[in-house]
């Protein structure tokens, strides 16, 4: 019987291995069902994005102010990605972090402009080693995960807001604690956003996180616990090779 060995140059994408971090560019599989109501998708390798954030209206481009955080966990570092797209009041959000420090406000992923004309929405950011979401919504509410994380370990983090109530802070794919604070949030398409920093008037980063992050999604509907914990799982499913292979 004859056997064929596969071509040393032909290796199989890594997408296919359930969770594998993607090693060169990728674009979004829109056919698969957890893209629904996803607005920013950001995968990190050193200080690249490796997401071509295709689909115009529904994705924002990254704006690199500043080097995205490095391995060696240096701070006052950050990525201002440009203004929040409309949303609907509701999200939810889902990154994958290594603190280098757990002390101080550290944050993760925000859309609060705390200048003049005052656009605030959320914050999701380490508050000393708890995992933190502040919601502009009703009224100003934080909700605190029960959990501390240690420093220089992966954590996958998220939260979600719900317009009904409920605010819920995940830690590694289950619910950690939930808080109340009804309506919906500021939806402004002028509000800044930032990752590993909170954006000042499109101008400053504020809080700056020290640490690695392997990415960070965000939807603007609420998806379920059972959602959170697959993409946990598996957090680069909706993803594909950019252009069909690397």
């Amino acid at each position: 019987m004859a056997i064929t060995l596969p071509d040393k140059l032909v290796r199989e994408p890594n997408l296919l291995i359930p969770g594998r971090k993607p090693t060169g560019p990728v674009e979004i599989d829109w056919s698969h069902p957890l893209t629904n109501g996803l607005r920013t998708c950001h995968i990190f390798q050193s200080t690249r994005d490796l997401v071509d954030n295709v689909n115009g209206a529904l994705l924002v481009s990254a704006k690199i102010e500043r080097n995205l955080l490095n391995s060696a966990g240096t701070a006052n570092s950050g990525m201002y990605t440009g203004t929040l797209s409309k949303h609907s009041g509701e999200i939810t959000i889902l990154a994958q972090i290594k603190p280098s420090s757990v002390s101080g406000v550290q944050q993760i992923y925000a859309a609060d402009d705390s200048a003049p004309p005052m656009i605030r929405s959320w914050q999701f950011r380490l508050n000393a080693a708890n995992v933190e979401v502040i919601t502009f919504a009703g009224a100003v509410r934080a909700t605190a995960g029960a959990t501390t994380l240690l420093v220089d370990n992966w954590a996958t983090v998220g939260a979600s807001h719900s317009s009904g109530g409920a605010d819920i802070v995940y830690l590694n794919g289950v619910i950690d604690n939930t808080g109340t604070n009804t309506g919906a949030l500021a939806t402004d398409l002028n509000c800044p956003h930032g990752i590993g920093a909170r954006p000042q008037d499109s101008t400053e980063l504020r809080e700056p996180y020290g640490g690695d992050i392997a990415y960070v999604y965000q939807w603007d509907i609420v998806l379920s616990s059972a959602q959170v914990a697959d993409l946990t799982r598996n957090p680069y499913q909706f993803l594909k090779p950019k252009g069909g292979a690397w």
